[in-house]
């Protein structure tokens, strides 16, 4: 059928697959037409093949080279750990106790990120049979779609074709580029709050959808043309605009820039005398009489209240001019994509090998690869990973030494141990606690509580009778002394002695 792939020959018929419709489009064949062989499926599995066994060749490669460093690591920190000597095995002693008992928040590792990614590489390739997913009448239409990520744009076009209008060709609606956006809530949930069932629908899909409401499409989209259906309310314009200082009331100052937003341009002094007298709430006078000895005094006061909020909302002239007058600050800003590299990963290794040598020579400050590989091979893999190496060969300061692994790999995990970690101490306190309640008396009586007690006791009633023995018999030793030097004659020196005796 000529030069056109897309033309198949049934019969007398030629049928237009090239376009998507309702019915299909018949064509007459002309017999000059010569239909376009293709290549047969054998064919196609012998090239697939060859290309799995360079790839494999590559990797294999790839991975000695990787695991003769991991030796080489290895090598060094057994003698890093030789000149830390007793203390550096004390510590790798207390970590292997800390990681068994499940304290630590880190694991030993006995595989590497090459040995997950190319396990068997080096080994002859399985010849498993890909399964494909059955086609159910729910997903028929993902399944249908050829281009989920851009039916899904078109998708989201259509809905704000609708609540904007259809935009000129020179302003059509391009797609964000694919780097880190910075979203706000509030805009969010007015989205939500318009296109309530189709986010509804979006957050019940499991995977991309043809009727997704893509997230950066729609919301810079939506911020691009959100003052169409989402004007300026009167506290917005408070917010951003008049209330400067954050006080909650309008000064001197406030009130003129209110007179010049309700304006539109320098105001007239009529004009802004108008809006001071529009907006300024009523005064209200204050009197007082105090007696004195020469009459009453009145005094009479006046009081100017702030202008507030509810006061401009008092005020519907100026209100509907701030809300008609105000200025649109533009939130979006259309850049060219200088700094940002998107590259579709797929299967052909020339061409994922120029993007990645593209990727190194750019360098923009934002990369985005994304896996569009139908059948992933271990050749573009390889590619893919000497990219990152080339980037960033050392890991950072962040990340753990090769030896370790997360034990958690969520939050959600390691909360949950901490939880189970709390009430296994606390079972363990609580039994103890029984225990020791039970078998109070024989704990007594095996660590010998009571008799300590009694020992010491025993010990200081034996001390108070020896000291109270001994100073009862140097009392009976003075006595007959005492006697002895009363019958005996008297002289001077008797009379001394006893003097000092009975002393």
């Amino acid at each position: 059928m000529g030069d056109d792939p897309a033309l198949l020959e049934l019969l007398d018929r030629c049928i237009d697959t090239s376009r998507r419709l309702i019915g299909i489009r018949p064509r007459i064949c002309y017999p000059n037409e010569v239909p376009v062989p293709r290549p047969s499926v054998k064919d196609e599995a012998d090239a697939k093949a060859k290309k799995e066994e360079e790839g494999r060749r590559l990797a294999c490669e790839a991975q000695k080279r990787r695991l003769a460093q991991r030796k080489e690591r290895e090598k060094e920190e057994q003698e890093a750990q030789a000149r830390e000597g007793m203390l550096g095995r004390l510590s790798h002693f207390f970590r292997n106790v800390k990681s068994a008992v499940g304290l630590g928040h880190v694991v030993l590792t006995n595989e590497t990120l090459d040995d997950i990614e190319y396990a068997d590489v080096c080994g002859p390739a399985s010849q498993e049979e890909k399964v494909k997913p059955p086609v159910t009448l729910k997903s028929a239409q993902a399944h249908l779609s050829k281009d989920t990520f851009g039916d899904s744009l078109r998708f989201v076009n259509k809905l704000y074709n609708r609540a904007f209008g259809k935009p000129k060709t020179s302003d059509r609606r391009r797609v964000p580029s694919h780097m880190p956006f910075l979203l706000q809530k509030s805009i969010i949930r007015e989205i939500k709050d318009h296109w309530t069932k189709e986010v509804q629908d979006t957050s019940a899909h499991r995977f991309r959808h043809p009727e997704d409401m893509q997230f950066s499409f729609s919301y810079f989209h939506y911020l691009i043309n959100r003052a169409k259906i989402h004007p300026h309310t009167l506290e917005e314009i408070w917010r951003e605009y008049l209330d400067a200082n954050r006080n909650g009331i309008l000064d001197e100052n406030e009130v003129l820039t209110a007179a010049s937003l309700a304006h539109g341009d320098a105001p007239p002094e009529d004009f802004v005398k108008e809006v001071r007298d529009c907006v300024q709430p009523e005064k209200r006078e204050k009197v007082r009489e105090i007696p004195t000895p020469e009459g009453t005094l009145r005094l009479s006061e006046t009081l100017t209240p702030y202008v507030t909020l509810e006061n401009l909302e008092r005020c519907p002239s100026v209100r509907d001019a701030l809300v008609k007058n105000v200025r649109y600050e533009t939130k979006v800003e259309l850049m060219p994509e200088t700094e940002v590299t998107f590259h579709m990963l797929s299967d052909n290794y020339n061409f994922a090998w120029k993007q990645m040598m593209g990727t190194r020579a750019r360098r923009t400050k934002f990369v985005c690869i994304n896996d569009d590989m139908k059948f992933p091979s271990t050749a573009v893999s390889q590619i893919l990973h000497e990219l990152f190496l080339s980037i960033w060969p050392k890991r950072s300061q962040f990340e753990l030494p090769y030896h370790l692994k997360n034990r958690y790999a969520h939050i959600d995990e390691y909360n949950a141990a901490q939880e189970r970690r709390q009430i296994a101490a606390g079972i363990a306190v609580v039994i103890l606690l029984l225990i020791a309640f039970v078998f109070r008396a024989e704990l007594r009586a095996l660590f010998g509580f009571q008799d300590i007690a009694r020992a010491r006791a025993a010990s200081a009633s034996q001390l108070t009778h020896d000291f109270q023995q001994a100073q009862d018999e140097e009392d009976a030793d003075e006595n007959p002394k005492a006697k002895e030097a009363n019958t005996t004659p008297t002289s001077p020196k008797n009379k001394r002695r006893t003097r000092k005796a009975s002393a």
